[in-house]
């Protein structure tokens, strides 16, 4: 299956969104005293709720990178070494965010 420009456009977007909407929303939730318990498994302590939501934050910022390192590419095609760019690239964002 071929991925048309606009279809990375829309999946940029969708991740884009997700990014923002979801980090907003938890941060408003969490910090309203009425709705904290709605978030606080999510940003407190270990467990699968927590490991889920940073998981999908993760595949959503791969899935930008893996847009923009397929835009560098010559002829736009994702490989088998874009997406290696992309998982190196995202371990450096990642370990970037964290040393911060």
């Amino acid at each position: 299956m071929v991925m048309t420009d606009n279809k990375w456009n829309v999946l940029t977007l969708v991740c884009a969104l997700y990014i923002l909407i979801g980090t907003l929303g938890m941060k408003l939730v969490y910090d309203n005293e009425n709705t904290r318990h709605i978030a606080t498994p999510f940003l407190e302590g270990w467990g699968i709720g927590k490991i889920v939501y940073y998981s999908t934050l993760m595949g959503a910022m791969y899935l930008i990178i893996l847009r923009t390192t397929r835009d560098s590419e010559p002829k736009k095609q994702v490989t088998r070494k874009t997406f290696i760019k992309a998982a190196f690239a995202t371990a450096g964002v990642f370990l970037f965010v964290l040393a911060a």
